[in-house]
């Protein structure tokens, strides 16, 4: 398996096609693969399905945490977005939660874990400091 991943061996599956390409990087095990890790600036947005209430988006502060109405401020700095989606859950599930029904009485729910959904809404702003090299280091072409 080492050699497809060879400069070579890619090569020569990207001249095999696209569907001998598309198997050999499904074989790449995951942990190759690194998880983003979320960090002050990033923003997450956790809702519960079915309750557009329970929406909201929650930036990261520079402390490393959310903080939702329900559960409180939660540490998620360093976390993977599933691990972050896990601690959430924890913290979250099994919460009450008060719904006002078109007639005007309050109904209470209970939030399942299956409900909870966490994604990256806002990822942090990344600078690169460098110098560009400028149009006189591009090689010209002969006329």
């Amino acid at each position: 398996m080492k050699h497809l991943f060879s400069p070579r061996g890619v090569a020569a599956l990207i001249a095999s096609g696209p569907i001998r390409l598309a198997v050999a990087l499904a074989l790449i095990p995951t942990s190759a693969i690194a998880e983003y890790k979320l960090q002050s600036g990033d923003t997450l947005e956790i809702s519960v399905a079915g309750v557009p209430d329970l929406r909201q988006r929650s930036p990261i502060g520079v402390d490393g945490d959310i903080d939702l109405p329900l559960a409180g401020q939660i540490q998620v700095r360093g976390l993977s977005v599933s691990e972050a989606r896990a601690k959430i859950t924890q913290n979250l599930s099994n919460k009450l939660y008060q719904q006002t029904t078109n007639d005007g009485h309050e109904v209470q729910h209970m939030i399942l874990p299956d409900t909870i959904v966490v994604m990256v809404a806002e990822y942090r702003p990344i600078y690169v400091n460098g110098m560009w090299p400028g149009p006189a280091s591009i090689p010209s072409s002969p006329a």
